[in-house]
C-alpha cells in the first residue's frame, strides 16, 4: 500500500512540476514588455508553488526555466548583442539562484510563520535578481558605469527607469502572488496529497 501511495505522489510530483514549468516559461512570455527583460511578475507564482510543495531542487529548477524563458524573449536581444555568453550564463544563473532563495528563504522562515515566510521568500527574489543583475551590468554592460557619481543623469537613463518599473513591478507581484500561492498549496495538499 505504501509503496501504491509513493508511486502516485510521484507521478503527481512529475506532472506538477512539468505543469509549473510550462507555467513559469509562458507566464514570462506573455508578461507585457512594460515590466522589463526580466521581470517575475507573473512567473514568480509557479515558483513560489514548487519552493512550497517541492523544496530547493524543485524550485532551482523553476527558477532555471525562468532563466532560459528570458532568453526566449526579444526584449533581452540588447544583451545578446553585446554579450551573447555572458547574457546566457547571467540569465541561468539568476533563474536558478532566485529559485534557490525562495525555497531556502521560504524553509527557514516556514518553521515559524508558513504566511510571513511566503511574503518574504516572494519579496526577497527581486532583491536577488537585482544582487545578480548589477554585477553583469557593471562589469560586461558598461551602461551603468557612465553614470556612477552622476546622480541627475542617473535617474534620467531609460534603462534604469526600466529597472525602477521592473523592481517596482516584481515587488507588487509579490506581495499579490503570494496569498496566491497559499490558496494553491493548500488544495493541492489537500486533493492530492491529504494532508
Amino acid at each position: 500500500m505504501t509503496t501504491e501511495n509513493n508511486r502516485k505522489n510521484n507521478i503527481f510530483m512529475l506532472l506538477l512540476m512539468t505543469a509549473l514549468t510550462i507555467l513559469v516559461v509562458v507566464l514570462y512570455l506573455i508578461t507585457p514588455s512594460i515590466f522589463g527583460a526580466f521581470s517575475l511578475v507573473f512567473s514568480l507564482l509557479p515558483i513560489l508553488i514548487g519552493a512550497k510543495l517541492y523544496g530547493l531542487l524543485a524550485s532551482a529548477w523553476l527558477g532555471f526555466s525562468f532563466g532560459v524563458a528570458t532568453l526566449i524573449r526579444q526584449d533581452i536581444n540588447l544583451f545578446m548583442g553585446m554579450e551573447p555568453v555572458v547574457t546566457v550564463v547571467m540569465c541561468l544563473i539568476m533563474g536558478a539562484v532566485i529559485g534557490l532563495s525562495v525555497s531556502f528563504v521560504y524553509q527557514v522562515l516556514s518553521k515559524k510563520n508558513e504566511t510571513s515566510a511566503t511574503f518574504i521568500s516572494a519579496i526577497i527574489s527581486p532583491v536577488v535578481k537585482i544582487i545578480i543583475l548589477t554585477p553583469f551590468a557593471l562589469i560586461f554592460f558598461g551602461g551603468f558605469i557612465q553614470y556612477m557619481g552622476k546622480f541627475g543623469v542617473f535617474l534620467e537613463d531609460p534603462m534604469v527607469r526600466d529597472l525602477v518599473i521592473n523592481i517596482s513591478s516584481d515587488i507588487l507581484a509579490a506581495l499579490i502572488m503570494s496569498p496566491i500561492s497559499i490558496i494553491i498549496v493548500k488544495i493541492i495538499n489537500k486533493k492530492i496529497y491529504n494532508k
